[in-house]
């Protein structure tokens, strides 16, 4: 899997490993936990796509980096994968798709953390 979401003190911490620190051009993003204004596991095919990438990778097996849509700055790390975690935000990152080994259970941990 390209990320692994944990809680640590107030923020939520998605961390990225591997080469796709390389494609997406981030190794960690931080989240502060009273940004965030919701999170939940959805179908890859589900999430509308952001449509000008700033920085990053955009092939057909693998969406990462920044990019812009109107709503403002978002991070993707997707790959193949059929459900990802969406995180909506407040703050200067508007919302993070990435895939996790546990999409479900990381939007139920934030959420509770909030």
């Amino acid at each position: 899997m390209p990320a692994t979401v944990d809680l640590d003190g107030h923020d939520v911490v998605v961390t990225i490993s591997g080469s796709d620190r390389l494609w997406g051009f981030a190794r960690e993003l931080r989240i502060p936990r009273n940004e965030v204004t919701n999170a939940v596991a959805l179908d890859r095919t589900k999430v509308r796509g952001a449509w000008f990438r700033v920085a990053g990778t955009h092939v057909p097996w693998l969406k990462a980096g920044w990019f812009r849509t109107r709503a403002g700055r978002e991070y993707w790390l997707t790959r193949r994968g059929e459900r990802v975690l969406v995180i909506e935000t407040s703050g200067k990152v508007k919302r993070v798709v990435v895939e996790t080994p546990d999409p479900e259970g990381d939007a139920d941990r934030i959420l509770a953390a909030r």
